[in-house]
């Protein structure tokens, strides 16, 4: 699951049922928007169809059916370009479910990955690292277990670096 940092991600109760039901986490990197740009995007989209939803209706804000409703609209009647004409729900029903030893498969190779690390970066157990160096080594972990496993693929292009707040002196 690729997500943001926020803290309904990282709750430790968010975490041990993704560990429970064999999902894989996969964070953005902090204060890094463009990772998670087309996440953003989609609820962007969503919002707006939310509340559009409900002016039309005379609400002056959106409820879950609201929500639900444009959720229905983007994935049964958008056409995006990447999907070359087909609506988002086409291609989630044409997809091919993951096998379930392929699954098993990846969280073993998540597994010696971390492993692996562990031993590089000489720790007994990642745990031990601070916050934010636990998500990078996560997210480069799985980022690694996904190209070989052939999920995740980069295509060449320019991603923008982190823009960081500079404090210039004033000139007079």
């Amino acid at each position: 699951m690729k997500s943001d940092n926020g803290s309904h991600f990282t709750a430790a109760s968010v975490q041990d049922l993704l560990a429970r039901y064999g999902v894989t986490w996969l964070p953005s990197p902090p204060y890094c928007p463009t990772y998670n740009g087309s996440i953003e995007a989609g609820i962007g989209g969503i919002k707006a169809r939310a509340e559009s939803l409900a002016a039309a209706a005379g609400r002056p804000t959106w409820t879950r059916a609201d929500l639900d409703q444009a959720r229905w609209l983007a994935n049964e009647h958008s056409h995006p370009r990447r999907l070359d004409g087909a609506t988002p729900a086409e291609v989630w029903e044409a997809r091919a479910p993951l096998d379930v030893g392929l699954r098993v498969e990846f969280l073993a190779a998540c597994r010696d990955l971390r492993q692996a690390a562990a031993r590089a970066i000489g720790e007994l157990d990642l745990s031990s690292l601070s916050t934010a160096d636990w998500r990078e080594a996560q997210r480069n972990i799985t980022a690694q277990a996904l190209v070989g496993f052939g999920f995740l693929s980069y295509r060449r292009r320019r991603i923008a670096p982190r823009v960081r707040r500079l404090k210039i002196a004033n000139i007079t």
